[in-house]
């Protein structure tokens, strides 16, 4: 099931109101939202309403003929609260090749809706996708349409074979803490080991440069997922990472691209549990640099510092955010050059 969140359209509009922040002070500890660029910004998530359509089906599987029965529920894509505009919600079922072997359409009465699809008898045994979606979701594209997969089995066709696996066995991405790697500035690169099924899995591993020394070691904690610090020394160079992996099997992966100008950015709790440091470098001088932590199109946080030495911090009290994910976006004038997310728990879990 995919929930999407439209980001990339968020930040828009970040970058187009934060010519409305006022000159203040250079320093670097953390304020409460400016008034007037939090006005403007909840005034464009108004503009910018973003809808989402969620199934909720009576099983993952079915036998060839059944019925699917299936209830839709409409929300905003921000607060997740019923969303009473669009009428009419558009359900398929789709094939391995995106085909959609069966379309339906129903009506939304107050969010919500309800129906049914009879699937074909001769529907072939495998895997499909129900996808659904309204004529509003189509402003955004299919990316962000309601997806479920299910099986269906046919139970008159011949036993098929076992297929022969597809794909590698085991497969790594590497994430840069802020989005990229940058010449001469101290990066985290965080890392996803998973297995065939997309399972994490344990592992151990090196970096080495181009000339093969190595240059830093890592290991998964939990679920496949890890972290290692990595400063790059030649922009664009090929940092390699060796995995060694469960039975004596191992991978090579290269890293991201490393740029030779650009924003680094640490997030870091330093042991303190009532407060945050977000370090942002720079490889060059740069406009006063402005933090924005915004939680579900909300701004927690916004501050501004000067570089000092090709560096600034910024001090945030963990009680100023709110629970869930926090999108912290550096911006150097009014262009966005840095972005981490940031998990706080829920107090009452």
């Amino acid at each position: 099931m995919r929930l999407p969140y439209q980001s990339s359209f968020w930040m828009l509009g970040l970058a187009w109101a934060l010519h409305l922040l006022a000159s203040q002070p250079g320093h670097a500890q953390a304020t409460q939202p400016i008034d007037s660029l939090d006005h403007r910004l909840q005034h464009y998530s108004r503009q910018a309403l973003t809808e989402q359509l969620f199934l909720h089906l009576d099983r993952p599987a079915y036998v060839a003929g059944e019925i699917l029965w299936f209830k839709a529920y409409a929300v905003d894509g921000t607060y997740h609260r019923p969303l009473m505009m669009s009428k009419v919600a558009y359900v398929e079922v789709l094939d391995a090749s995106q085909h959609p072997v069966l379309q339906a359409k129903i009506g939304l009465v107050k969010a919500m809706g309800q129906g049914s699809l009879e699937l074909p008898t001769e529907l072939a045994t495998g895997r499909y996708v129900v996808r659904a979606y309204t004529n509003w979701m189509k402003n955004a594209g299919p990316d962000f349409y309601f997806q479920c997969p299910i099986t269906v089995v046919n139970t008159q066709e011949p036993r098929p074979a076992a297929p022969a696996p597809a794909g590698p066995a085991y497969a790594v991405q590497f994430f840069p803490e802020g989005g990229q790697l940058v010449r001469g500035l101290p990066g985290r690169v965080a890392f996803k080991v998973t297995n065939r099924q997309g399972h994490g899995v344990a592992a151990t591993g090196t970096v080495a440069d181009a000339s093969g020394a190595t240059i830093a070691t890592f290991q998964t904690l939990k679920f496949g997922l890890g972290s290692f610090l990595l400063t790059p020394t030649v922009a664009g160079a090929a940092y390699t990472a060796t995995l060694r992996l469960p039975g004596g099997a191992s991978l090579t992966s290269p890293l991201p691209a490393v740029a030779g100008q650009g924003y680094a950015l640490l997030v870091a709790d330093n042991g303190s549990p009532t407060s945050l440091a977000v370090t942002v470098q720079a490889t060059e001088p740069a406009e006063p640099l402005r933090l924005l932590a915004h939680t579900g199109q909300q701004v927690t946080v916004a501050a501004e510092a000067n570089l000092v030495n090709g560096q600034a911090t910024f001090q945030v009290e963990k009680s100023q955010l709110r629970p869930g994910i926090t999108h912290f976006t550096v911006f150097s004038g009014r262009r966005p050059v840095a972005e981490r997310l940031y998990f706080r728990r829920p107090l009452n879990t």
